[in-house]
């Protein structure tokens, strides 16, 4: 088959079938592509089946050698891959070391609420698995507090040099709200003295500042992007002199908070780190409290239901007792069921007991009653005239009114 032209092809009768069917994408890729011999195209695919063949035999080989864990030892394996802390997911990749108290704690509130149906065995493991996770975040929150403390007390300075530096990256986004972060703490308040001296030296060897150096003064000034044109804190015509005011205004400012506050506090921190009674901020501290709290919430609510699941199969059930009825066991079914005790009661005093007949006061009627609540009540005479004549209860008008009356009173 010969090469046909591109110009010899019935475009227009092809093109005007394609877009009546709505193929006008088609139509543009027909007319930007010429047409090809067949014999071409065979010859070509016949080229790429091969490749594609060696290919595919390859990747078939390759995937022989990594098909992933097939027992169920290395399957648990890899799920254990992606535990971080073991405070969250759906309970399917728990800890080894816990699977034994686990299914212990589980056939215990399995025995404790009786629980027979598929639903409370599944309800009793969600609440386990909440207890469990509740259990490690203490353990967790235990092992931060003792690395806090051991951090305080051989690595103080170097951990809050850090924070006050990751603090101070955002002076140049939010400076009002940074320099009073960093005015918190003796490690922040030093790193704003260094800057200042930085400024003070590049005032004595250039004579000024360039535009960097004026936009951190500002910033260590604590003035907003927007009002650093019309600030008189830094004026734009500024003298070396005014400069020089400036850097040691504010280098003495921060020396006098340093010395009065700081220094102290930052000693109290560093005691109550040391011996691990201060509240940490962190935030792996806030996520580990965030989880406890959402496996708190989870335990709650499935023993809550399992709780009104066990107490409705019990008054449904005929043989239940109503729970208005308590039954009080006897003094027999007492000495027989304490016989072993070492608390049980000698046999003499237990036939001594029994001996007693069982007296029960009678219940007080009504009318046995009143009497009582008419002398403990007061009469509606009495709390009548005590609201209008208590001077607790009465306004100032309302004395100065009854006082006026007092007055007008003859003799």
């Amino acid at each position: 088959m010969s090469m046909v032209a591109v110009e010899d092809a019935p475009r227009v009768d092809s093109a005007e079938a394609l877009f009546a069917n709505g193929f006008a994408r088609e139509v543009e890729e027909n007319e930007s592509t010429p047409v090809v011999d067949s014999d071409f195209q065979e010859e070509e695919s016949s080229k790429a089946s091969k490749v594609s063949e060696a290919r595919l035999a390859s990747n078939r080989q390759n995937a022989l050698k990594s098909t992933g864990p097939k027992t169920e030892e290395g399957k648990k394996r890899s799920r254990e891959n992606a535990l971080t802390h073991g405070l969250s997911g759906a309970g399917v990749v728990r800890i080894e070391e816990d699977e034994e108290a686990f299914q212990a704690e589980v056939a215990r509130w399995t025995a404790d609420l009786k629980a027979t149906t598929a639903l409370d065995k599944s309800m009793i493991e969600t609440m386990v698995i909440a207890q469990t996770r509740m259990h490690r975040a203490y353990e967790m929150e235990v092992r931060m507090l003792r690395t806090k403390s051991r951090r305080a007390l051989d690595a103080w300075e170097e951990d809050r040099r850090i924070e006050a530096i990751n603090t101070a990256r955002s002076l140049s986004k939010t400076p009002e709200f940074t320099l009073a972060r960093l005015r918190q703490s003796r490690q922040g308040c030093d790193w704003l003295m260094e800057r200042w001296i930085d400024l003070e030296q590049a005032l004595e060897v250039h004579g000024e500042w360039n535009e960097e150096q004026t936009a951190l003064t500002l910033d260590l000034l604590g003035v907003p992007t927007g009002f650093r044109n019309s600030t008189n804190r830094l004026p734009r015509n500024a003298t070396l002199e005014r400069k020089r005011e400036i850097v040691a205004e504010a280098f003495d400012g921060l020396e006098e908070m340093r010395t009065k506050a700081l220094i102290g506090l930052d000693r109290y921190d560093r005691e109550q780190a040391i011996k691990g009674t201060s509240f940490d901020d962190s935030l792996a501290a806030e996520r580990l409290r965030r989880l406890d709290r959402a496996n708190t919430r989870v335990y709650l609510k499935m023993l809550d239901a399992l709780t009104a699941r066990a107490q409705a199969t019990s008054s449904s059930s005929p043989s239940s007792v109503p729970s208005s009825t308590t039954v009080q066991p006897t003094v027999k079914q007492t000495k027989a069921r304490d016989a072993d005790s070492p608390l049980a009661i000698p046999a003499a005093l237990a036939r001594l007991l029994d001996s007693i007949p069982s007296i029960v006061p009678p219940a007080p009627t009504p009318s046995a009653i009143a009497p009582a609540r008419s002398i403990l009540e007061p009469s509606a005479d009495f709390r009548s005239t005590a609201a209008v004549t208590s001077p607790a209860r009465e306004s100032r008008r309302a004395r100065k009114e009854r006082r006026r009356r007092e007055a007008k009173k003859p003799g």
